[in-house]
């Protein structure tokens, strides 16, 4: 994935979006323009689940505290009479794991946070 190029990026959303336009739906998603600079600087992993098991706990545990940016993010639907309720909270506090992230990030670019 490294080096897959913005034209290539954005023939696979082409694609799979049914002749959509990559840059074009960017900017109404984000409401900013999709600069390829920018492209595969930065990369994130969330877990979408309803539980987590032990060893995969230890395994997001592990990846964070090695400047992986990566959480779990859990969901569990309430029932309240006629209305249904979705919650949701994270494993690990968002803040840790976008510094986790900038500090390896700085670590690879050749510079040391201190």
């Amino acid at each position: 994935m490294d080096d897959l190029t913005a034209d290539r990026l954005s023939q696979i959303y082409e694609k799979f979006s049914a002749g959509g336009n990559l840059g074009e739906a960017f900017k109404q998603r984000f409401n900013t323009e999709l600069e390829e600079e920018s492209l595969n600087q930065s990369h994130q992993i969330i877990i979408v689940a309803a539980e987590l098991d032990p060893s995969t706990e230890r395994i997001v545990d592990y990846l964070s505290k090695n400047d992986i940016s990566i959480n779990v993010l859990f969901f569990k639907v309430f029932q309240h009479g006629d209305e249904q309720f979705l919650s949701r909270a994270l494993l690990i506090d968002p803040s840790e794991t976008q510094t986790c992230h900038r500090r390896g990030k700085r670590q690879r670019e050749g510079t040391v946070e201190r």
